[in-house]
């Protein structure tokens, strides 16, 4: 392991690698992510205990429509949104011609990374044709629409 840089000056304390099972702290404690450690003045301890770390990084810091995977896709794709903070939210598929396809409604209580999965069938249950459709996503105040394509 490489610490780079001096705790009682003034700039972050860098630990370029840490291995796995190491725990650590500092006087000050200011923030561990990933792989460095930033900290005001203050020393560093390193013992051989479990990694932590002080931020939830998993709760998203903006909403998001991600693309679906796979795409192309048969018989069925998955559809992920990110929330920020809690969020009612309307997953519609469109055909090409502005048809409602499929529509999800979800409440999530909190924020974070949700899934849709379509298994390629419209509101009357039966299978849709290949083709190119449109997926929009509603959320509170956001919006957005993508594209994905099934392929039989």
């Amino acid at each position: 392991m490489q610490i780079i840089g001096d705790p009682a000056q003034s700039g972050p304390l860098s630990i370029d690698t840490v291995p796995a099972h190491t725990y650590l702290t500092t006087s000050n404690y200011e923030e561990i992510s990933g792989e460095e450690i930033s900290a005001e003045a203050g020393e560093v301890v390193v013992s051989n205990t479990t990694a932590i770390n002080s931020e939830d990084t998993t709760v998203p810091v903006e909403f998001a429509l991600l693309q679906n995977f796979p795409n192309p896709f048969n018989p069925q794709t998955s559809i992920q949104y990110d929330l920020p903070h809690a969020s009612k939210v309307t997953l519609r598929i469109y055909s090409l011609q502005g048809q409602l396809v499929q529509q999800f409604e979800r409440d999530h209580p909190t924020g974070g990374r949700f899934s849709v999965r379509w298994n390629g069938r419209g509101l009357n249950g039966k299978s849709v044709s290949s083709g190119t459709y449109i997926f929009h996503l509603q959320a509170n105040e956001y919006s957005q629409s993508l594209k994905m394509l099934l392929v039989k």
